[in-house]
Formats: structure tokens, C-alpha cells, sequence
């Protein structure tokens, strides 16, 4: 990956299209519509999540299909009691998005409350990268218990 010192400059104007394109695929993710979700990620997709091997929905994703496996995993771990996508930040080929989260774990009752950054890299229409930045700790320590 190049350096900050080596990438060109973005055009300052946010991606629009993108921005919208990303609100929907949250929206879909609310709802539970998991496969309009899916289509908005290419077939090499790289997933990012941080956190310990023990907790179920951490790691790095490569491919479509292993992303719809990780998504159940994730619902499977996680009782959503607020999913709120508040703020949508676009530039270039890139979306930011900051989350208000309340989940309950399922298998302790155990409730984590996380503000995260997520950032959704495009190309070509398509989500080729996706990275979570949020309290690790808080989720490690809900997990478990």
C-alpha cells in the first residue's frame, strides 16, 4: 500500500453516488436483506475486523462467499438492540461511516454500547474493501463475559 506521502490527492468532492449507494446497503442490513447487502460487494472482497482469534466475527475476510458466512456468524454472535448509521462521509472511492451499536451477546446476555468508524473502499461500483475501527476491548470483554 502506498504511503500517505505517495498517494495522489483526491478530488475533494465527495462520491455522491457511492454515499448513496452505501446508505442503502446499511438500510438493507437493518432490514435483514442480506442479499441486497451482498450485492454490493465484489467477489474479492476484503473484510476487516478487529479483535482476538476467540471472538467469533474478528479477522480478515477474503471473497463473497466467505463474507455471507461471516455475516451469519455475526447476526448468530450479536442481538442488535440499536443498529444506527448516523453520518455517511464520501470522498473519491471512499465512504466513512460512523455507527452508533447496542448488541446483546447471545450466548451470555452480555451488552456491549460501540461508536465505530467503518470505511468502504469502492472500484468500480463495488465494495473491495471493508474496515471496522471501534472499542475491541469492549467487545472482547462482552464476549467474554
Amino acid at each position: 500500500m502506498d504511503t500517505p506521502e505517495e498517494r495522489p490527492l483526491m478530488d475533494t468532492e465527495p462520491s455522491h453516488a457511492y454515499v448513496q449507494q452505501t446508505r442503502d446497503a446499511y438500510a438493507a442490513f437493518v432490514r435483514g436483506d442480506i442479499a441486497a447487502v451482498l450485492t454490493n460487494h465484489a467477489d474479492d472482497i476484503e473484510w476487516i475486523i478487529p479483535g482476538p482469534p476467540d471472538l467469533p466475527f474478528a479477522g480478515v475476510i477474503q471473497g463473497k462467499h466467505a463474507l455471507q458466512d461471516w455475516i451469519g456468524r455475526y447476526v448468530q454472535t450479536l442481538d442488535f438492540q440499536r443498529f444506527e448509521p448516523y453520518a455517511f462521509i464520501g470522498e473519491g472511492d471512499t465512504v466513512v461511516i460512523l455507527i452508533h451499536v447496542v448488541a446483546r451477546m447471545r450466548h451470555n446476555g452480555q451488552e456491549v454500547v460501540s461508536e465505530e468508524a467503518h470505511v468502504d473502499t469502492y472500484r468500480e461500483g463495488k465494495v473491495v474493501r471493508f474496515q471496522v475501527f471501534f472499542d475491541t476491548a469492549a467487545y472482547v470483554d462482552a464476549f467474554r463475559g
